[in-house]
């Protein structure tokens, strides 16, 4: 794997740069522009201006999400919002652990999802406090609608679920899932039921090979050495914190549904190549950081970013700035 920064994207389908856009406006406001329905009314994006918002956006504690409809089309998105680096609250989610039965109905003997999963789930089925909610909407698809349902991050993992559960309880219409960059939400056999449900359907599971939070919480043991070839080590206080993370999960069978897609251009940013400018405690953070942000993502399919990003388009760094 080459460890510099790639210099251009590779193009990805329209419906995974539509997807990963979607994933990505999930993180704006609802209010405060550039917000949600700015835009998806932004003609510069993947999107093209080309969706309607039907339901939200609504929020509930920490979670966001919005579903949208295609102009002309029977085609229909829901997009959740990952976790939000500033609120303990948003990174709680990703860390309770603890596995729990399918939270609805018809779920499947012997999937099991984390409580944070289960508690991401409630509140995207119960929001907003007054007014429409989702499964009312999902009911109210026509048959024969198609269903993607996005995410980045925590908003990745959780769309695993959403996904699974609007397949359930709506056999007749297609639902596809477009995760990036999402840990891990279950054990093997909610993995196993994510697999019967769209193993062979379009969608799918697209991860960066660098970026840390595809390997939770099933494949820990790789953390510590991911940036070792550019001289980039995992601290010691955070090395202990995953070995305890991993002790704990022991027997717990977290497993990642469905076969990753790698995401193209996967490279590892280099250390500042000025001695005087380096902290080895802080690049380990840095280079996740870089790696996770859902502007990479959009910009590795090869989709616009400028309008996520203040009319600035992306660039991946040419190095750690430490």
């Amino acid at each position: 794997m080459s460890t510099q920064p790639a210099v251009q994207p590779v193009a990805m389908s329209t419906d995974v740069q539509t997807a990963v856009t979607l994933a990505a406006i999930a993180y704006a406001d609802e209010i405060i522009e550039p917000n949600i329905k700015h835009l998806l009314g932004e003609t510069s994006l993947a999107t093209g201006g080309d969706w309607d918002l039907v339901w939200g956006p609504h929020k509930k504690e920490t979670n966001q999400a919005f579903m949208v409809k295609k102009k002309g089309a029977e085609e229909y998105a829901l997009a959740i919002r990952g976790t939000v680096f500033d609120d303990l609250f948003s990174w709680l989610i990703d860390f309770e652990l603890e596995l729990e039965d399918l939270p609805w109905s018809c779920g499947s003997s012997g999937a099991k999802i984390s409580d944070g999963m289960v508690k991401a789930w409630k509140h995207i089925t119960t929001m907003p406090d007054l007014g429409t909610k989702l499964p009312d909407v999902l009911k109210g698809l026509p048959a024969g609608a198609s269903l993607v349902v996005t995410g980045h991050s925590q908003g990745g993992a959780v769309a695993s679920v959403m996904a699974t559960w609007a397949q359930q309880e709506r056999t007749d219409i297609t639902v596809l899932p477009y995760t990036f960059a999402g840990e891990t939400a279950g054990n093997d056999g909610f993995a196993a039921l994510v697999e019967t449900l769209f193993g062979t359907s379009a969608g799918g599971r697209f991860v960066n090979p660098n970026d840390v939070v595809p390997f939770g919480f099933g494949n820990l043991t790789d953390l510590p050495g991911l940036y070792k070839s550019v001289g980039v080590i995992m601290p010691p206080l955070a090395a202990a914190a995953v070995a305890t993370l991993i002790a704990s999960l022991s027997g717990d069978d977290y497993t990642q549904p469905l076969d990753a897609t790698v995401m193209p251009n996967a490279a590892i940013y280099p250390p500042n190549p000025h001695p005087a400018k380096r902290d080895p405690d802080d690049e380990f953070a840095e280079e996740v950081i870089a790696q996770h942000d859902h502007l990479r993502y959009v910009w590795s399919t090869g989709a616009p970013t400028a309008a996520l990003n203040q009319g600035t388009a992306y660039e991946p760094p040419a190095h750690l700035d430490h």
